[in-house]
């Protein structure tokens, strides 16, 4: 089998890339090659990372090989962010290569120190059917988003201005500070750590930028697959559901997907793919991976994805009460409190959300009944570790994040989501489990198997803090959501029942521990606000939702187990029902890839993968600047165009956007998100007009050397936007503004020195 592995994956992949390539990329050789060496660079941070996995988790190291990429991505780009912040070397390329370098170091000493070569071998012969079908999964979805993302790769709609900038700049910066690209010289207040990590891999593998954004996003749908179904192969050992479910779960769309087309009859455009986010009230946004991926978002909270979903794999253990000893349980402390500290810096919500999860957690692996106050001896230093780990890994970029913003908390008061709302986000999950539920409930009263003797107390004190917690609510400000309340309710009296039942294993703690925290979290993001209501339902209900994927993909291995064989009439409705509900996720992601793909901005007729390569059709003058910008200035020159308070006004800041420039200003409301001043925003806005519509050549030029201002575009947006006669300036006082790119419609003209 190792043979076999070692010989399709030096071949396949790169004769996948050289056909998905005649049909779907249309690249130059530099490009091809340097997506080969992508994929070999996250293969070979999985080989470094399995010998160190191999020894803390022992027998059950086959299940980690998957999300051992994520580990050693996390390893690679702490250590290139930790290196230039330290003040040791440059962000470089030579950077990612020493630390590619020290994590093969680092893996072959464990092979030779600790495992022994022969010892080794044979663990990878145990092991090969895991690792290989670890490596088809990655390489299925890394390929897979690709070739969809190259029948649509336009940057247009969205925040995908925001995303491409801060990517770009971080490719061209290499050098601390790390400056906000639309705010210089001001440092960076929001968490940059996912762009930055995607731009050390593209500095390493030499890819362009504009390729590379979409090769960021395929990556992080291999990424979340692999951590998906490490958890989904440890816990329910079923190859069949964890396969069917890590799929599901990261290309699948929701039952909103489906209803759209089946039940309203809306026609495949891309309004129809931009509602099938807005499930929640007052068209609250919710996305789920498959939404995000197709729609290039590449924003914090989808980067995030493969690192907060390790610390699913990584919280097994503790749910098996594994108390490891010795240096095995130190490194499993370090890689979960650097798992969790990432978060701070990747996504700020998602750090809250998981810091919750542990609390879950700590509670839930302790077993009071049968341990002993001795197990909780033992559970308390670790979770006091991982806390003490997560604050010295994250320390240095509090340090950075520190915005001024408080943390505001509070009730919410205009409108609960109701049961509709709620099908909407879940309801492809709810349909799939009816059944599996149904037998379940009928098999354990038929069997004598429900004993009120085996609840588990923790759930009780749930559902009484729950029901207490409505209660409050109801008296003491009148307005409540039912739905959620409902809905939590219903999580809680599943897990209590499947408590009841008497099943101790490992997959049905976290059936009971999943539904239970999942039904906290619904109660609160639907009573309470964080910042603000739209983002504690969008960042709460992202990870929900792959929460109760996974749920249900635990109930089917129970399902596979006990039922799925019997043959009789209730055998094959209940098997015909599951079959037919598996299918929704499916057809919603059918639809929603041609909901997408009818909208095509630039006119685009064949598929390529690269954000710019369409962009010529529209202006082919601005194309050739921006890439005779990538290809001649090097660093992060501030660079002058037109702004707007419009977010998303598609024309503006387009080359910050597709160069990386830092630029005077971009959009001040988002600004004032990542920690900005929204008052120094506006007055930029406002200088920017002076800059362009004012005549007085001298005093413009004295302005823009003391805001170091190094370049102005002068290109159809301006002429739109701005006086000709002060734009006139530039061309008559060359010895102030020198033009160093001169195509079809734009100049750029850089401030003489």
């Amino acid at each position: 089998m190792m043979r076999f592995y070692f010989l399709f994956f030096s071949i396949f992949p790169l004769l996948l890339t050289l056909v998905c390539n005649l049909f779907f990329f249309k690249l130059d050789t530099s490009n091809v090659l340097a997506i080969i060496c992508w994929y070999y660079v996250f293969v070979l941070m999985g080989w470094c990372i399995y010998p160190m996995s191999a020894w803390v988790f022992a027998e059950k190291r086959k299940y980690t090989w998957a999300f051992g990429k994520v580990l050693g991505f996390l390893f690679l780009g702490y250590y290139s962010w930790m290196v230039p912040f330290c003040g040791v070397h440059g962000f470089t390329r030579g950077l990612m290569i020493s630390g590619l370098i020290v994590l093969i170091l680092a893996g072959i000493a464990v092979i030779f120190f600790v495992h022994g070569p022969d010892r080794y071998v044979s663990m990878l012969r145990a092991d090969s059917r895991e690792i290989i079908i670890g490596e088809v999964i990655f390489l299925f979805v890394f390929f897979t988003l690709l070739v969809l993302s190259s029948f649509k790769p336009e940057l247009m709609t969205g925040e995908k201005t925001m995303d491409a900038s801060l990517l770009n700049y971080l490719v061209r910066r290499d050098r601390f500070p790390i400056v906000d690209p639309w705010l210089p010289p001001f440092t960076m207040k929001y968490y940059y750590w996912g762009y930055y990590f995607y731009a050390g891999i593209i500095k390493l593998v030499g890819i362009k930028s504009s390729v590379g954004y979409l090769v960021c996003i395929a990556t992080v749908g291999g990424l979340l697959i692999s951590c998906v179904y490490s958890f989904l192969r440890w816990v329910s050992k079923s190859t069949i559901v964890s396969i069917t479910f890590t799929i599901l779960i990261v290309m699948g769309g929701t039952l909103r997907s489906v209803s759209q087309y089946v039940l309203e009859g809306k026609p495949l455009h891309f309004d129809y793919f931009w509602s099938s986010s807005r499930v929640l009230i007052n068209s609250y946004f919710f996305e789920f991976p498959f939404w995000s991926f197709i729609f290039l978002d590449l924003h914090p909270h989808v980067m995030t994805y493969p690192f907060a979903f390790a610390m699913l794999v990584l919280s097994i253990p503790f749910m098996e009460r594994t108390f490891y000893k010795g240096k095995k349980s130190i490194f499993l402390i370090f890689i979960f409190g650097l798992a969790h500290a990432s978060l701070l810096a990747l996504n700020g919500w998602d750090f809250i959300i998981f810091s919750g999860y542990l609390v879950f957690l700590f509670f839930w692996s302790v077993d009071l009944k049968k341990g002993g106050l001795h197990v909780l001896t033992k559970q308390v230093p670790c979770f006091v570790g991982i806390g003490l780990a997560g604050v010295m890994f994250s320390w240095p970029m509090i340090s950075l994040l520190r915005s001024g913003r408080k943390l505001s908390l509070g009730f919410a008061d205009n409108g609960f989501n109701g049961i509709t709302q709620y099908s909407g986000v879940f309801g492809s999950w709810w349909l799939i489990a009816i059944p599996v539920l149904l037998l379940f409930i009928f098999t354990s009263v038929l069997n004598k198997k429900v004993h009120l003797r085996n609840i588990d107390k923790k759930i009780v004190f749930l559902i009484l803090a729950v029901i207490s917690f409505f209660i409050f609510l109801f008296c003491f400000r009148g307005e409540v959501g039912w739905s959620a309340f409902i809905t939590a309710l219903c999580y809680l009296i599943i897990a209590a029942f499947y408590s009841m039942a008497g099943y101790a294993t490992l997959t049905a703690r976290f059936i009971s521990f999943l539904l239970c925290i999942i039904s906290v979290y619904i109660l609160l993001s639907e009573h309470t606000i964080l910042h603000d209501r739209h983002n504690t339902f969008f960042k709460v209900f992202n990870n929900l939702w792959i929460w109760t994927g996974i749920v249900v993909a635990l109930f089917l291995r129970w399902y596979k187990r006990v039922f799925y064989k019997q043959k009789n009439v209730v055998a094959f409705l209940a098997n015909t029902f599951t079959l037919s509900a598996i299918c929704i996720p499916v057809i919603g992601t059918v639809l929603l890839f041609v909901a997408i793909s009818s909208y095509i901005h630039y006119g685009q007729k064949t598929p390529v993968l690269d954000t710019l390569s369409n962009y010529k059709k529209v202006n082919e003058g601005e194309y050739k600047a921006m890439e005779w910008i990538n290809e001649n200035i090097v660093g992060t020159p501030i660079i002058l165009e037109h702004s707007t308070e419009r977010s998303f006004t598609s024309g503006v800041l387009r080359f910050s956007k597709n160069t990386g420039l830092p630029v005077f200003v971009g959009w001040p409301r988002h600004l004032v998100l990542r920690g900005g001043d929204y008052m120094k925003a506006g007055k930029r806005l406002k200088q920017i007009k002076y800059v362009y519509n004012s005549v007085e050549a001298a005093d413009v030029y004295n302005f823009l050397r003391l805001q170091k201002i190094r370049y102005i575009v002068v290109g159809k947006l301006e002429r739109l936007s701005y006086s000709m006669k002060g734009l006139r300036k530039f061309e008559i006082w060359d010895s102030f503004f020198k033009p160093v790119v001169k195509y079809d419609g734009i100049t750029i003209y850089e401030v003489v020195e």
